[in-house]
């Protein structure tokens, strides 16, 4: 991997600014832009120092999650400071392909992997239970739409629309406590003037265990507005009764 040679957009900033001493690093870089495209959005770039100018803002951006740790080390603009592949292999990220266990030994009775096998079946079974209690709290939210009087017929509509909104919104940006999504149709409902996903991104601040940098919506979702967001975040804490002063 040269200056002369290697794939546009792809090489790393240590071989485009010409160091000579560069070494398996810049691979490492590589992978992580491939993995950074997979994960968010192509780069819409066809010159090298765009790519990087690109990357590194988005690298500047990224939270907590463990797909942005194993970014953030992939794709650390000083090469010295970048991992090694066989330490991502070791990060949060991986943890649900190391659980995988060769085929027949999984359950053995009285073995780790049948205890771990009862552990997630158990954190299986909270989550079904958490889903469900959800889903009950959306329905019931629902059927109050639908008793509002004369204008339930629109309003349900509106709910089923908006419902629907915020659903893909949760899937988007990974949002994995179903509590997310039944907070954020209850503030809607209250904030009727505010859109369905800025309630849902402030219904996570509440629910979700991995918090999003509000920049990280950005690579997310096209055309969302940082500054509007929080006017309107300001907003609808003062419609649901908290007392910002």
């Amino acid at each position: 991997h040269t200056g002369e040679v290697g794939t546009s957009c792809y090489i790393a900033p240590e071989v485009y600014e010409g160091k000579t001493d560069y070494d398996h690093k810049c691979d490492v870089w590589s992978t992580g832009v491939v993995l950074l495209e997979l994960l968010h959005k192509p780069l819409s770039v066809d010159r090298d120092k765009a790519a990087i100018a690109n990357v590194k803002k988005r690298w500047s951006r990224m939270g907590t999650k463990p797909a942005h740790l194993l970014l953030r080390g992939l794709l650390h603009p000083e090469a010295s400071k970048r991992i090694e592949c066989s330490d991502a292999l070791k990060m949060e990220v991986f943890d649900e392909l190391k659980k995988k266990q060769p085929a027949g030994k999984e359950n053995e009775p009285g073995s780790a992997d049948a205890n771990r096998t009862s552990t997630q079946s158990e954190d299986k079974e909270g989550k079904e239970a958490d889903v469900a209690q959800a889903a009950a709290a959306v329905a019931e939210l629902s059927v109050k739409s639908n008793n509002k009087g004369a204008k339930s017929a629109a309003e349900l509509k509106d709910f089923k629309e908006a419902k629907k909104e915020a659903e893909k919104f949760c899937k988007t940006l990974e949002f994995s406590n179903p509590k997310t999504l039944e907070a954020g149709l209850r503030y809607w409902d209250k904030c009727g003037d505010q859109p369905v996903t800025y309630c849902v991104l402030l219904a996570h601040k509440l629910y979700e265990t991995d918090l999003m940098n509000i920049e990280e919506v950005e690579e997310y979702v096209e055309d969302f507005d940082i500054d509007e967001y929080t006017a309107a975040e300001e907003i609808m804490f003062q419609e649901l009764g908290y007392d910002l002063s």
